[in-house]
């Protein structure tokens, strides 16, 4: 099964009542300390990418502007009746593919993926995207379940991924295929909890190798002295320099 918007949406629309009550024991805590983690200020303007029910919005301080993405409707939904409770924020709710953003470049400050980037179909243009509307001193964050590497458990994680496909996420995408596949530069990978199947993961943009050249060598000689040695270059290997018969 391939996960296409089609199939994301129908799927996450079928839990969006109780989706709080299914998954919010696992995904609130984890959202919580990567906020904190992240040290956000008012003012700043922050993208959640995978908003789901908006069960962040408890989490952010006064006076952010939050601006949250989701492939589902019905999800949304379920956030508006959240954005209600917390008229301190400036929250907006945007019905939007994750990896093809109507946002302009660099116009966040946080750009944050949580519990998404094994639901998307594409989850290395879903990094050019968060590289692409962060700003270049800004932050970037993912916390999401990746494979093991571990082999035995990689094993099962393999095992299963046909199966956890089509209640809505993969099991068979590592931290390293991001970074072997995107130009990203992992700053740090951690858990809330020792024994924890979700990491965070902050990261930035790889920056390109400088290039070096070796200094010039100081050249003493003048125009003619470049020609005769250019000439006498050639004589040695029986060669005539144009013009000579």
């Amino acid at each position: 099964m391939r996960m296409t918007i089609q199939a994301v949406d129908r799927i996450y629309s079928s839990y969006s009542h109780v989706y709080d009550w299914g998954f919010g024991f696992f995904f609130r805590p984890r959202v919580k300390e990567l906020i904190r983690r992240l040290d956000i200020k008012p003012g700043e303007r922050v993208l959640e990418l995978g908003f789901g029910t908006g069960c962040s919005l408890a989490y952010y301080p006064p006076g952010v502007s939050v601006y949250g993405v989701d492939i589902c409707r019905a999800m949304l939904a379920e956030a508006e009746i959240k954005r209600a409770q917390r008229p301190d924020l400036d929250v907006h709710l945007l019905e939007m593919d994750a990896t093809r953003l109507a946002f302009e470049d660099g116009m966040f400050d946080y750009v944050i993926g949580a519990f998404m980037c094994t639901v998307v179909e594409d989850p290395y243009r879903l990094i050019a995207e968060m590289l692409r509307t962060c700003k270049p001193n800004g932050k970037l964050a993912l916390v999401n379940h990746f494979m093991s590497e571990r082999r035995p458990i990689a094993w099962i994680e393999r095992l299963i991924n046909p199966l956890t496909k089509r209640v809505g996420w993969r099991t068979d995408l590592r931290v390293r295929d991001l970074v072997e596949n995107t130009p990203i530069r992992v700053l740090e990978t951690s858990s809330l909890f020792k024994i924890d199947m979700f990491t965070f993961v902050f990261f930035d943009r790889k920056q390109p190798r400088a290039t070096s050249f070796p200094p010039a060598l100081p050249c003493h000689m003048d125009h003619m002295d470049v020609g005769r040695a250019a000439d006498a270059a050639l004589a040695g290997r029986g060669l005539a320099t144009a013009g000579q018969g």
